[in-house]
C-alpha cells in the first residue's frame, strides 16, 4: 500500500513533494480540484482493488458470510454505529472539543474524490467511496491485519494496533481520534460477529454520509 502511494506521489505530486521536503526551494502546488488529483486517485484505488483481488483465494469469500449475527444485526448495527460515530464526532468538533478537519501538505481523501467528481463522473466517484474502498480497507486491515496480529498478542493489542495502521494510512492528524475510533469499532465488531459483513457495512455508511457532504458543498 504504502509502496503504491509512494510511487504514485512522486509521478502526480513530485514538486509538492520536493517542496515539502526541501525549504529553500518553492514551487506552485498543484490546484487541490486537478486532472493530477482524480488520476491519481482512480490508479491507487484500482492498484489496491486489484492487491486485494490478488491475495483473495476461493476460500476467502467465507468472511462475508454471516456466523454469530444475522444479516438484518450486521446491517442495523454497522449502520447505527456510523451514524453514532459521526455525529458524536462532528458535535464535538462544531461545539469546538475537537480540531476542525484539515487537508494534508499533498492533497486530502475528499480533494482526491471531488477531483474524480469533477474531471470523470459522479458515479465514479461513489462506485469507489462508497463500494469498493469499503470492501477492500476492511479486508485488509480487520481481515488480514488483525486476524494476523491476534496470533501472536491479546485481542485488545492487535485490534489498537491495526486501529493505528489504519490512522496512519489515511494521513490526516486533525483527524486521528475519528479514524482511530473507526478502527476499533470495526475491529470489535469483526470479534463479535466473526463476519467483517457489519464492518464493512459500518464503513459503507460512512462513506456514503461523507460522499454525501462532499457532493453538496462541490
Amino acid at each position: 500500500m504504502l509502496i503504491l502511494q509512494f510511487i504514485l506521489l512522486v509521478v502526480f505530486h513530485y514538486e509538492s513533494l520536493v517542496m515539502y521536503w526541501l525549504d529553500d526551494f518553492y514551487v506552485e502546488d498543484d490546484a487541490k480540484i486537478s486532472p493530477n488529483q482524480a488520476n491519481f486517485s482512480l490508479l491507487f484505488f484500482f492498484g489496491m482493488l486489484a492487491i486485494v483481488l490478488s491475495f483473495l483465494k476461493r476460500g476467502d469469500y467465507k468472511f462475508l458470510r454471516r456466523e454469530n449475527w444475522s444479516v438484518e444485526k450486521s446491517v442495523g448495527l454497522g449502520f447505527g454505529l456510523a451514524v453514532i460515530l459521526r455525529s458524536l464526532y462532528f458535535s464535538l468538533v462544531k461545539m469546538n472539543l475537537l480540531p476542525e478537519y484539515k487537508p494534508s501538505v499533498v492533497g486530502s481523501v475528499l480533494d482526491y474524490i471531488a477531483s474524480i467528481n469533477s474531471y470523470y463522473h459522479p458515479i465514479v466517484g461513489f462506485l469507489f467511496v462508497v463500494i469498493l474502498i469499503p470492501f477492500y480497507e476492511e479486508y485488509l486491515f480487520r481481515g488480514i491485519a488483525l486476524s494476523a496480529m491476534e496470533k501472536r498478542v491479546k485481542f485488545m493489542a492487535a485490534n489498537t494496533l491495526q486501529s493505528l495502521f489504519f490512522t496512519m494510512m489515511h494521513e490526516n492528524l486533525s483527524l486521528f481520534l475519528f479514524y482511530f475510533s473507526f478502527g476499533l469499532i470495526a475491529g470489535y465488531l469483526v470479534k463479535e460477529s466473526k463476519s467483517l459483513l457489519p464492518g464493512i457495512i459500518f464503513h459503507m455508511t460512512n462513506n456514503l454520509f461523507a460522499f454525501i457532504a462532499l457532493m453538496r458543498v462541490s
